[in-house]
């Protein structure tokens, strides 16, 4: 706000200082007016110019150019300019008359002072004599106007809101960020409310006449050079500064009785140089950074810039500039730019001093303006996000807090946030005062639960100067109930035989979504309030939980588990109800079920490859056999399928071979058994079953041995004869297994077993043991359970030491004391078939 006291004291001044604008200003504004239509065209509502003003035009200077954009016949002598920076317009006071010119330089009001009155003055009341000042209210776009001994005030219609009448001549006024308004009448400091009622008086006549280090009391005459004429006001730092023309006085807003300091200009004392005047040396202009305080004051060529508290930071001289008699100075705080009017040339600055631009002038200057400074409180909506759902009942309500300083926002004093009333409606409630403001929030936190449904809010906060933000109206809604599940088929618990079931069902909200979820937690499928996800079971027990989330995140959910049997065996070879001539069987055949799904035929361990088993020399009685296929899975589920084999003789032929299944590379020993009526002669060996021989002899005491290299299963073939001349042959099935695929087995074991420890999975974990592992391990599960996780994290992958048919050695290390251990585990194929963990 304290700029604008500079601003319209100039507007005063320059009534008693003429000035000229330009003949390159006129040029240039000629030259624009003569480009194209198209290159005219500017945006819609463009940042407020800076307008100044001779005897005869009205011009704008577009500050980012520092050109003349605009150019108005006048029909009187302009005394002062107000800029309204919500639309870019400036209101002219020229003698007797108000007129108003939108950006563009269009004449929109022109209104007769004279004729003015109100219900609350009269006419006469009403009346300014000699008008000359003039102050623009950004708050409720409103005017006070100043003539010699009176002020009436406007407002955004042109009516008379109140009349006020003085006993001295009004120098100089400043509107307050309160809109309030401080002006100096006579050799008195006034402070008037906004309706015009004294708030504050003090006789300041004398104050100057002080010198540095001399009396600070009010006695002795002063010369009217010594008259305090100029006013701006620091109002977010609570200081008022006045100057005569020698010197500046800092007083504090609360107490204008006694100045705080008094500064003297260097420069303003003394004979005045060769060609200058005696004006040239003293206080020509004033005025102040409306948020940082910074003061700037004009002399002699100089333009001297203080903090706050009065310490002087620099000093700018301006003779280089050449822009003359300097008794003009504006702060626009839109673009931060300061401005200075020479009666040879307007000078543009930064606020820091530094030289930007110099507009040359000619013809005088009577008034110069820039929109005012304006400060709001503004308010932003943090959280929660309007329109939302949330199923939290005690939802925090947080709302921004900051400042808006002429359509910019800026940081002030954290004390001004923490100031500011919140005015909060909540559902026709009123809970401002439960929120809590900090340096830039405002937080309401419910001890109660918040109505179920819409929460709707209409918020505003109020700064200590009564000035209010704009309204925010949001709102979210509460849901804390959830969806509940109406059908699910097939229910928990049931026993299917088909590995492809369909899981369906529906809940009770229809914008509810529902989730299938596997035991390890993953989300298998997705769909609707109406949903069906079809799904692959594995044998046994499968584990799902079924999750229904509403909009709002409110969640239900509830168990399905569903026990698949689809354990099954094919003998393939021979067929079921096949006879052979043989006391010593080789068969095999097909199987369904999960990894690990054991086989035994009549009690013997198949071996299997994939989805194939296979058993080598299984013993037959004479006649019918029943051979009994129990097929056993992981998790202890079983189906026994019976057929029946008939023998018919025997063969004087048996062949083992040892061993059975091994890890490529792999030899196999083939021994050859004989107890035939007479001598062998002749046997040959086809290793791969491919029909050709790959090796024969006459002495079966001597066992074979063949290496088989890659990974397969093979059916190697022994063919014999007699010195009967009788001919026997046997086939038999060797697995060679691929090491990687084989430790890849057991990892998967292992991890399985791990993985369930850890997630306290304490019955899931003991099924990959056998009964004796079982036995030993459990109540050292039960007692480790709070570490598992812990201690299972600490193991290195299993490195295989060795694989046999029935035994997996496997080493791993951790470390315990600060020493790394080996450990040993071992698994053990079980009477069933089925690979378990039998010691670590």
């Amino acid at each position: 706000m304290s700029q604008q006291g500079a601003i319209h004291r100039i507007g005063w001044a320059v009534v008693a200082h003429g000035h000229v604008c330009s003949r390159v200003l006129v040029f240039l504004m000629l030259s624009a007016l003569l480009l194209p239509a198209e290159a005219q065209t500017t945006p819609s509502i463009p940042p407020p110019g800076v307008w100044c003003a001779d005897h005869r035009f009205l011009y704008r200077i577009d500050p980012s150019t520092d050109q003349v954009d605009r150019r108005v016949d006048l029909t009187g002598d302009a005394k002062a300019l107000a800029v309204d920076p919500t639309d870019g317009a400036v209101w002219v006071l020229a003698s007797q008359h108000l007129l108003k010119f939108d950006q563009a330089a269009n004449l929109q009001r022109d209104l007769d002072l004279r004729s003015l009155g109100s219900s609350g003055s009269s006419s006469g009341a009403s009346r300014l004599e000699d008008p000359k000042h003039l102050l623009f209210n950004p708050h409720d776009v409103s005017l006070w106007i100043a003539g010699e001994k009176g002020l009436i005030h406007l407002d955004a219609a042109g009516r008379v809101v109140q009349a006020v009448r003085m006993t001295e001549t009004i120098r100089a006024l400043v509107l307050d960020v309160d809109e309030s308004l401080w002006l100096i009448s006579g050799k008195q400091l006034l402070h008037l409310s906004s309706s015009g009622a004294v708030l504050a008086r003090s006789d300041i006549r004398g104050l100057a006449t002080a010198r540095d280090g001399g009396s600070t009391g009010n006695a002795g005459a002063v010369s009217s050079d010594d008259e305090p004429r100029y006013l701006a006001l620091d109002r977010l730092g609570n200081r008022l500064w006045v100057a005569d023309k020698q010197r500046l006085l800092q007083f504090d807003t609360a107490n204008v009785s006694q100045p705080l300091q008094r500064i003297t200009l260097a420069g303003t004392a003394g004979s005045s140089a060769p060609g200058q005047s005696h004006d040239d040396g003293k206080i020509s202009a004033l005025g102040v950074h409306p948020v940082f305080g910074t003061v700037w004051a004009v002399s002699r060529q100089t333009l001297f810039i203080y903090d706050r508290a009065g310490k002087e930071i620099k000093q700018v001289p301006l003779a280089t500039q050449d822009l003359g008699e300097i008794e003009m100075l504006a702060f626009d705080p839109v673009r931060f730019g300061l401005w200075l009017g020479g009666d040879k040339a307007l000078g543009h600055f930064r606020s820091t001093g530094e030289f930007v631009a110099r507009i040359p002038v000619e013809n005088e200057l009577e008034a110069l303006g820039v929109a005012p400074f304006r400060l709001s409180p503004t308010l932003s909506l943090r959280a929660p996000a309007d329109g939302v759902l949330t199923n939290n009942a005690y939802t925090p309500v947080r709302y921004g807090l900051a400042a808006d300083c002429t359509g910019t926002p800026c940081r002030l004093d954290p004390d001004y946030t923490r100031s500011f009333r919140m005015n909060v409606d909540h559902n026709g409630l009123a809970i401002g005062s439960l929120f809590t403001l900090t340096a830039d929030e405002a937080l309401f936190q419910s001890v109660q639960r918040l109505p179920e449904g819409v929460n709707r809010f209409i918020a505003q906060a109020t700064d200590r100067y009564g000035h209010r933000s704009e309204k925010i109206t949001n709102g979210f809604t509460v849901d804390t109930i959830p969806p509940r599940f109406v059908s699910v088929s097939p229910a928990d618990g049931s026993t299917v035989v088909s590995g492809s079931v369909t899981i369906q069902g529906s809940v009770d909200d229809a914008t509810a979504s529902v989730m299938l979820v596997d035991a390890a937690g993953a989300v298998i499928s997705q769909g609707g309030a109406q949903f069906a996800f079809g799904v692959i079971l594995k044998q046994g027990w499968n584990i799902f939980t079924l999750v229904a989330r509403d909009a709002a995140g409110n969640q239900m959910s509830a168990p399905l588990r569903l026990l698949l049997n689809t354990l099954d065996a094919t003998l393939t070879d021979p067929l079921p109800g096949a006879t052979v001539r043989t006391d010593s069987l080789g068969l095999s055949g097909t199987f369904k079920g999960p990894e690990n799904t054991g086989i035994t035929v009549n009690g013997i361990a198949a071996f299997t490859d994939g989805r194939n088993f296979y058993v080598n020399n299984l013993p037959l009685n004479p006649g019918e056999n029943t051979l009994t296929i129990v097929v056993t899975g992981p998790d202890g589920q079983s189906t026994t399928n019976t057929v029946t084999v008939t023998r018919r003789g025997a063969s004087p032929l048996k062949v083992e071979v040892e061993p059975q299944v091994g890890l490529a590379p792999h030899i196999a020993r083939f021994t050859i058994g004989y107890n035939g009526t007479g001598s062998v002669t002749r046997y040959t060996l086809d290793v791969d079953g491919d029909g050709v021989v790959d090796d024969t002899g006459t002495d079966i005491a001597i066992p074979l041995e063949y290496t088989y290299t890659t990974p397969g299963v093979y059916r190697p073939r022994i063919t014999l004869t007699d010195s009967t001349g009788k001919t026997y042959n046997q086939t038999l099935t060797v697995l060679v297994q691929d090491p990687a695929q084989v430790d890849a087995f057991f990892a998967k074991l292992w991890n399985g077993m791990n993985g369930a420890l850890a997630s306290g999975n304490l019955p899931a974990a003991l099924g990959y043991l056998n009964t004796s592992a079982k036995n030993k391990y459990q109540p050292v599960f039960d007692a480790l359970r709070p570490n598992l996780a812990q201690i299972v994290a600490t193991y290195s992958p299993p490195a295989r030491l060795s694989v046999s048919e029935s035994i997996g050695e496997y080493a791993l290390n951790r470390p315990y004391q600060g020493q790394t251990r080996i450990y040993l585990i071992y698994f053990l194929k079980d009477a069933d078939g089925v690979w378990r963990v039998d010691e670590m």
